[in-house]
């Protein structure tokens, strides 16, 4: 890991830090592969150097190397992860970021930042329609994910106030994991998703139900845990005497902005009632 100023990229300004790859992150990979792998060879090995050739033990044969297959599924899952993984680090400068996996690099300014998601991963949605994620595989990156929401709320909250008083709206768009259809709509139910909240100076609005929450008639807002079956998740909450608006905040473009300005008019709508 490496941090300073001496090294600048067009456009980006001067290298504030650099987070390389994380080993302890390929540790846990090869640890994991190499688990599988032993369990793999221990139902390969009997099947392939035995010398019973009984019609019942042929059977059980098949039926064991297709247990060995199983088992080998998560080696090869963590031999992928590590090709993806592969020279992964992430960069921070003064105007922008630049991440590289897998044999590319991808970089972006702030204000070409559409939206931002930080839990155990992060998601960056670029304006153009373009999606940086890393997580996990990078060295300190609570650290980095830390200080990439202190530059979004630095250059992505003054825009957004700026619409709300011209009278404008925002959107903060939602992900569903799963299909909108059959069992997946409980799914997603089942994981916080909607696809997301609309918000303007007169209230907060459901994109998916339509439920609709004027300011003066917040009661509680905030970030809280909610049980996701064995799990707590962060979810987001918005409600009235008779209406709740509810979200996963890891499934919710900008959440963190969302609170800032749930707090912002929410007090300006008490002030204006004070007033009057």
């Amino acid at each position: 890991m490496k941090d300073g100023t001496s090294a600048a990229t067009p456009g980006l300004g001067n290298l504030i830090k650099e987070y390389p790859m994380s080993t302890a992150r390929i540790r846990e990979i090869l640890f994991l592969m190499l688990v599988s792998a032993g369990m793999s060879l221990g139902c390969f090995l009997p099947a392939i150097f035995t010398t019973d050739t009984s019609p019942s033990w042929m059977r059980e044969r098949i039926a064991i190397i297709l247990l060995g297959l199983f088992m080998a599924t998560p080696a090869i899952v963590a031999v992928w992860r590590l090709l993806v993984m592969r020279a992964s680090s992430l960069s921070l400068y003064e105007n922008g970021l630049i991440y590289r996996a897998h044999g590319q690099a991808t970089s972006t300014r702030w204000d070409e930042i559409d939206s931002y998601i930080q839990e155990s991963a992060c998601r960056i949605a670029k304006k153009d329609g373009r999606v940086i994620e890393f997580g996990a595989n990078i060295l300190d990156f609570d650290d980095a994910a830390e200080k990439i929401r202190v530059q979004t709320d630095r250059h992505l909250l003054p825009a957004m106030k700026s619409v709300l008083r011209k009278g404008g709206s925002l959107q903060f768009k939602g992900l569903k994991p799963f299909p909108d259809r059959f069992l997946g709509k409980w799914l997603n139910r089942f994981s916080y998703a909607t696809s997301g909240l609309q918000i303007d100076e007169q209230g907060i609005r459901a994109l998916d139900g339509g439920d609709f929450i004027a300011w003066k008639d917040v009661t509680e807002y905030g970030l809280s845990q909610a049980p996701m079956g064995r799990w707590p998740v962060s979810v987001i909450s918005i409600q009235s005497r008779s209406t709740r608006l509810q979200t996963r905040a890891a499934l919710l473009g900008n959440s963190h902005l969302l609170l800032t300005l749930c707090a912002a008019l929410t007090k300006a709508q008490d002030a204006e009632q004070d007033t009057t």
